[in-house]
């Protein structure tokens, strides 16, 4: 590559300097030959243009002199193509430059030269030879008349940009574009670009029509607003929208069609801002209007739910135009930075942004103006009406025209101040952590236990001052603990079991193993470890205690043994009970047969004498026999209690579920015969079902029914109850017996209206041949009420009395409640 051409220094080649390569070129051109001669001879307004063009960062020509000898900037040598004219073109006639479009320029720099004033022109066609061949350029270039030092007029001053890359790909999009689009210049809206879409519409062709203003293409439209419309867009710069507009086309054939468009006008500007037309951009909605109604309503029904949605959305949503101004705003947005709708709509973004924020967020701002970024998040603050703040999660979006440009910003602020104070709070609860873990540390190094804490994967990773006391614990690089070396081998697959189950559950960890000490004996311990849970029941840590239980365990072991003696010695017991049992049994029975044997031959001797030899005994012989059939009546009887006193006693039954209601029924229709002779009245309740011997209920409920009919007063009709109820042990109200108090139980009542009795005598009652009357009042052996409590007893429930004298009895019963399944 060859070096680049150096300006000359010298002083008349000073206004030359900073000029760039063209600069030097000029510099080092041979101007003797031309028809302006030496550079020391120029003038000073040559001077001062040519350097303020040569200068300038946009492509720039001046033409001097009556020749228009032609010079350029480096910004406009890429327009002269990459072959062939550049640099031979500098310093000759303009004519020579571009001979292809000279027919198309020439009018218009006489033009300039003839009148003195500046033309400008946007998106020309002057077709130029470069590269090798002709090629169509389109332009957007102003002229303007150089004067010299005296105000004459002696060449041309060109700025000009090269926009037919610009107007090709408009063209493309334009022809792409399924809708009709057409595109108008200047006030007189000169057709300059229609696609085939609009052509189809309007039934025209290109040649006829473009080059054309606008009512001369389409006569029929003089008379309609569309010129009108165009020309206020123009003037004025502000997008106009139409819809279901009625268009009305005169047709080849004479006959007028109207076709309904919904449109947009908007300003066509150039790159300097400028207007130099107006787009119109069709879209065809005839049948949709000739639809009617139906169309009318869903889209009057889409319009409510977008406002509907944007209304009541959870999140503020906005659209901002460029400048960040507040033009469509929602309900939510308002509240929560609390301002009106009114307040906020004359505000920026920028007014209401913390300050600390406001450099951020605009950084993104340009991102998304310059099209490095479509959209971004940002966390921010916004300043809220009353001077709080309001932490913010803003997401925004440009939304684009069909050109690409930025339109507006569309931005959705979700308010998650509570979010934010909350993670303030977790930071705050992170560090009072730190604190409190440093105060369970010294807490914990004070315990006599072993303190550990483990990980919610199972690993120990941390141990108190304790741990010192023990072998084999020993920390690995990761900061958790080993332990298996501490354990005794007998207990190490145990205690692994109960943890990793604990750990899988999330259960409590509680087992009983021994441990090796520092000393190397082995000591037993209790280890304990309860999970740390969060808020929703996650496991996020474990907190374990190991206490010394070892002397325990040892007065266990003690314990134990002298348990398993004791147990021994009961079974040696219970083997001893079970063969007196047995014994007592065999000699009931014998003692029942030996003793009735004499006493029935007692009776019937008696029977013999008072019937065969009453005469001879007389009146006192006679009452002695009966004296003596009485006596042995009644020593039966007490051989017979004694004997069901001794079955109840020794003979287990296995035990059924007992129907108690039948059973009270039954024993009931047994004594139908006292109860008649008494004139008794019985008040039943339904029993619950009982788990035991059929065969004793019945022997508690006659002993407890003949006791109640025996003991009536004369006078007075005996009314005797059995009630029943379901209650728990505490509510029972037992004065000498506790039962459990949370078991369930069936009470059962009999109370009668007798005689009663002193309450001294409510626990003497039950003790065998206990009688608190003389026999001459009333009968019996004294063994009833015994047998009635030991019934109770082989029964699994307990039995009182209570009761005054002339009061009657009342006799409370507590049974086990019988389980559904059983």
């Amino acid at each position: 590559m060859a070096p680049a051409a150096k300006a000359d220094t010298s002083e008349q080649y000073r206004f030359l300097q900073g000029c760039g390569v063209m600069g030097a070129l000029i510099s080092k051109h041979n101007w003797n030959d031309t028809p302006l001669g030496s550079i020391d001879t120029w003038p000073a307004s040559l001077k001062v243009l040519l350097s303020t063009s040569l200068k300038a960062a946009v492509p720039m020509v001046l033409m001097w002199g009556d020749d228009l000898t032609f010079f350029y900037n480096d910004a406009y040598r890429p327009i002269l193509g990459n072959e062939g004219k550049h640099p031979s073109v500098l310093g000759t006639k303009a004519e020579n430059v571009w001979p292809e479009g000279w027919a198309h320029v020439k009018p218009l720099l006489d033009q300039v030269y003839t009148l003195g004033a500046s033309v400008t022109f946007q998106d020309t066609l002057v077709p130029v030879y470069r590269d090798g061949k002709m090629q169509d350029v389109y332009w957007s270039f102003g002229y303007s008349p150089a004067r010299d030092e005296d105000g004459n007029i002696r060449g041309i001053f060109i700025v000009c940009d090269e926009t037919t890359q610009r107007v090709t790909k408009l063209h493309n999009v334009v022809e792409r574009t399924g809708s009709p689009i057409v595109i108008y210049k200047g006030e007189e809206l000169i057709i300059e670009e229609i696609n085939q879409a609009a052509l189809d519409q309007w039934q025209v062709r290109r040649e006829d029509i473009v080059g054309k203003p606008f009512t001369e293409a389409l006569p029929e439209m003089k008379d309609q607003s569309f010129p009108e419309l165009l020309l206020n867009v123009y003037r004025t710069g502000e997008t106009y929208y139409g819809y279901e507009v009625p268009t009305h086309f005169r047709r080849s054939n004479g006959e007028i069609e109207t076709v309904y468009y919904n449109f947009e006008y908007s300003p066509y500007k150039e790159a300097n801002g400028n207007t130099s037309g107006v787009i119109g951009v069709a879209i065809d909605v005839t049948k949709s209007v000739v639809a009617g109604k139906a169309t009318e309503a869903a889209l009057l029904e889409s319009e409510q739910r977008f406002r509907t949605t944007f209304e009541c959305a959870a999140v503020g949503i906005a659209e901002l135009a460029l400048d960040g101004t507040w033009r469509l705003i929602n309900d939510r947005l308002c509240s929560i930075v609390g301002y009106s709708r009114e307040e906020l709509l004359s505000r920026t973004f920028q007014d209401i942004t913390h300050p600390d924020d406001l450099d951020e967020d605009l950084w993104y701002v340009q991102q998304l103006l310059e099209g490095a970024m479509n959209s971004y998040v940002l966390k921010k603050r916004y300043l809220h009406r009353d001077g709080s703040t309001v932490w913010i999660n803003l997401t925004c979006s440009v939304v684009r025209d069909a050109a690409g440009k930025p339109r507006h910003f569309v931005s959705v602020i979700e308010d998650i101040t509570q979010q934010q104070e909350a993670e303030e709070r977790l930071r705050a609860s992170e560090r009072k952590l730190r604190d409190s873990e440093a105060s369970f540390r010294q807490l914990a190094d004070a315990m006599p236990q072993l303190v550990w804490v483990a990980e919610v994967d199972g690993h120990t990773s941390y141990y108190n001052s304790r741990v010192s006391e023990f072998a084999g614990a020993r920390m690995q690089e990761d900061g958790s603990w080993l332990w298996q070396g501490m354990m005794h081998p007998e207990d190490l697959d145990r205690t692994d079991k109960a943890w990793t189950q604990a750990i899988a559950t999330g259960q409590d960890y509680v087992v009983e193993h021994r441990v090796k000490m520092a000393d190397g004996q082995y000591r037993w311990f209790l280890s304990r470890a309860y999970p740390f849970r969060d808020e929703n029941g996650k496991v996020l840590k474990w907190f374990g205690t190991a206490t010394n239980i070892d002397d325990q365990k040892k007065q266990e072991h003690v314990l134990e043994q002298k348990v398993a003696e004791r147990t021994k010695e009961l079974e040696q017991l219970n083997r001893a009970l079970a063969l007196s049992n047995q014994e007592l049994e065999q000699f009931a029975y014998v003692a029942s047969h030996d003793l009735q044997e004499p006493l029935r031959k007692i009776k019937a001797f008696g029977d013999m004498l008072a019937n065969n030899y009453k005469e001879q005994l007389g009146t006192s012989g006679a009452d002695l026999v009966g004296r003596m059939q009485n006596a042995s009546t009644r020593m039966s009887t007490l051989i017979e209690d004694v004997l069901s006193f001794s079955r109840i006693s020794s003979r287990k039954e296995a035990p059924e579920l007992v129907d108690t209601t039948l059973v009270l029924k039954e024993t009931i229709q047994d004594l139908e015969t006292a109860i008649f002779e008494k004139n008794a009245m019985i008040v039943q309740e339904p029993l619950q079902p009982i788990v035991g011997s059929k065969h004793q209920m019945r022997q508690l409920f006659q002993n407890l029914l003949s006791n109640a009919l025996k003991f009536s007063k004369g006078d007075v009709q005996p009314v005797i109850s059995i009630t029943s109820k379901v209650v728990a042990g505490k509510d029972a109200g037992f004065k000498n017996q506790q039962p459990r108090p949370d078991e369930m139980y069936q009470l059962i009542e009999v109370k009668d209206n007798g005689i009663g009795f002193e309450p001294q005598y409510a626990g003497k009652i039950f003790q065998i041949f206990q009688r608190l009357h003389g026999r001459s009042e009333y009968e019996g052996s004294g063994v009833g009420l015994a047998i009635v409590q030991k019934v109770v007893m082989n029964h699994g429930g307990m039995i009182e009395a209570e009761s005054s004298a002339g009061e009657g009895a009342l006799f409370r019963m507590l049974f086990p409640l019988a389980q559904k399944n059983t």
